[in-house]
């Protein structure tokens, strides 16, 4: 029951970010490398395709500004309503589809503990996500994202879990 108004209000907000972001319009959103390094905040649902284990999420991320080539280092963790959490690093790619169109593919390994959540199969686990995200005036993203966390066949037992979340970025500058 709780997930069912969980997954109206995302849904709900979601939809309304949109049409907010679309009369925002796309003029004078300046010079992305001049972003700087970036946090995320997100929150969503954990397992959402298989629902046997689903259940709020929320994560935070630190994105670097600065890597090999278009790789750009970042790492974070997430926690769920059921005390699983993922600590993780990896790459990511920020592709801008327009000047405020943000297209972000990523890959982190880490390591996942269960808590009372749905049992992964093993302690090491590879998180793959695309995030779609509209970048306003400053740098300031505001996003949706879709993950899967999966133990890659290293464990007996590889069920995965895929995750949906709307995310708000930030430069670091606003935060100091």
């Amino acid at each position: 029951m709780k997930m069912g108004l969980f997954l109206r209000a995302f849904w709900r907000g979601s939809l309304s970010l949109a049409i907010v972001a679309a009369f925002v319009g796309p003029a004078n959103a300046g010079d992305p490398s001049e972003d700087g390094p970036l946090y995320s905040v997100s929150v969503g649902v954990f397992d959402t395709v298989q629902l046997e284990d689903e259940g709020l999420e929320g994560r935070v991320e630190y994105r670097h500004d600065k890597g090999l080539s278009i790789l750009k280092p970042f790492g974070g963790f997430m926690l769920n309503d059921d005390s699983a959490a993922h600590v993780y690093a990896g790459v990511l790619i920020d592709w801008y589809a327009t000047d405020n169109f943000v297209i972000t593919p990523s890959i982190a390994p880490g390591l996942y503990m269960k808590g009372q959540s749905k049992d992964l199969g093993y302690l090491f686990q590879f998180r793959s996500q695309i995030e779609f995200a509209w970048r306003f005036d400053g740098g300031t993203r505001l996003g949706v994202s879709l993950n899967h966390i999966s133990n890659a066949g290293f464990g007996t037992q590889n069920p995965g879990s895929e995750s949906v979340a709307l995310s708000l970025i930030m430069p670091v500058k606003y935060w100091w």
